[in-house]
């Protein structure tokens, strides 16, 4: 599953978590989670809030390419001035069944929610102006 998820699991304590696809980084996973873990604590009303644990996961997807094959050939032909024949001749040629990895990341906090600004925590505010369009 791709996207966010989040569990709460006191009145202001939740766990988030932002899983990605093999198009996306560690460091965007990990800047998604933030943002999300931001918008929970504005949207239950608080302003602050503190990461107390986190981890980071890779998925490893592995997949075979589709095997293709494409013949081109040549008609049997008459050469009436030698009087020989000369054969069908083709070539194939066969591509893909090559083994290709990718990673998918995933990363999950525990975070806490204060109204008012405690050590180590983040202001929510702050962390979504980071993601605010640029007019």
């Amino acid at each position: 599953m791709n996207g966010y998820d989040e569990f709460k699991l006191t009145p202001n304590k939740y766990r988030v978590q932002f899983t990605g696809n093999e198009y996306t980084s560690e460091d965007r996973a990990y800047k998604y989670a933030l943002r999300r873990s931001a918008e929970l604590t504005r949207a239950h009303g608080f302003q602050y809030f503190k990461i107390t644990n986190s981890s980071v996961n890779k998925t490893k997807n592995t997949y075979t390419t589709p095997v293709t094959k494409r013949t081109a050939s040549s008609t049997d032909t008459y050469h009436y001035e030698s009087g020989q024949f000369k054969e069908n001749e083709s070539i194939t040629t066969v591509s893909g069944g090559e083994v290709r990895e990718s990673y998918t990341p995933s990363i999950s906090f525990n975070i806490s929610m204060y109204h008012r600004d405690v050590e180590d925590a983040l202001n929510a505010g702050v962390i979504l102006s980071n993601f605010e369009k640029h007019r």
